[in-house]
């Protein structure tokens, strides 16, 4: 009878554990389900002066990057697996127009020469002279294959930088970890017609975002900090490149921390995720204990 109360109270324990990390797991998913059934709030937005906010448009489902053409054309990637064309009049759209569809994961766009370069997760695609073009786009061509095919972080950003060369973002398909031999968490350049392939700054969990400066030319990019701690932790990053190939610290490992600099609060959070992680050790050392003693 001692024996089975004692196992009794192991799976307990056990169940309390999963019931836990269910909750705060739930928790986070029902917060920013939340936030994201609010929609836009163009009333917490704030603007400098001589600026106003106004949705343009509410039709493009999940739309991610957009860049303007030559003549106007606003283009707009997606990662529901959509490119949009949208003609503009002063701020309204008057004609919109789907380029391509069926696509991985279209979210990155950018213009250079009259052409349309787009993300389909695992390529680059480009349609030349497409503002001519809208209502019978041209057959894509491949600029760059073979690129990670993670759906985590798989989103592209995409930009031409000052040296006409194309800068794409590869994520970490992760949390807490990055692939070994720079096949994920980095930038990536590449010449227009995807020669010249090289990585231009590691390291990197997620971007998903970055510009140059208009003088420097130097590449300034966000870095989005682990997940599951809420939306006040960790801090996330905005960093500068300051050569080619310069790395910007996240870990190789899974059994590592993610370094989060010149910040207490980040420590505080530290600490609490220790405690956490040792809980949860605790628990699983339990749930061995149950398993031998059943056998």
């Amino acid at each position: 009878m001692k024996r089975h109360d004692q196992l009794g109270r192991r799976i307990f324990r056990i169940g309390l554990v999963v019931v836990l990390i269910g909750t705060l797991a739930g928790c986070n998913w029902f917060a920013n389900f939340r936030e994201e059934k609010k929609g836009i709030q163009l009333d917490r937005l704030r603007t400098a002066a001589g600026y106003k906010t106004s949705v343009l448009t509410a039709d493009i489902p999940k739309a991610r990057q957009m860049v303007l053409g030559n003549r106007g054309t606003l283009f707009v990637g997606s990662n529901a697996g959509k490119v949009h064309a949208l003609t503009l009049d002063a701020n309204r759209v008057v004609q919109a127009r789907t380029l391509a569809m069926g696509l991985n994961d279209g979210s990155a766009v950018a213009f250079h020469n009259g052409a349309l370069f787009y993300s389909d997760r695992t390529r680059l695609l480009r349609m030349d002279d497409i503002e001519n073009r809208l209502d019978n786009p041209p057959a894509p061509v491949t600029v760059v294959d073979g690129l990670p095919n993670e759906e985590r972080h798989g989103a592209r950003f995409m930009m031409i930088g000052p040296d006409n060369k194309l800068y794409i973002s590869v994520g970490s398909p992760c949390n807490l970890c990055e692939s070994p031999n720079d096949q994920f968490g980095h930038v990536l350049r590449v010449n227009p017609d995807g020669s010249g392939r090289e990585i231009f700054a590691r390291g990197i969990r997620n971007t998903v975002g970055f510009d140059f400066h208009p003088q420097t030319r130097a590449l300034w990019f966000t870095e989005n900090g682990q997940d599951d701690l809420g939306n006040e932790r960790p801090n996330d990053e905005l960093n500068r490149v300051s050569k080619v190939g310069e790395h910007f610290g996240f870990l190789t490992a899974t059994t590592r921390r993610l370094p989060i600099r010149n910040s207490a609060r980040s420590a505080r959070a530290a600490s609490s995720r220790r405690r956490y992680l040792g809980w949860v050790r605790t628990s699983l050392h339990l749930a061995r204990g149950s398993t031998r003693g059943t056998r």
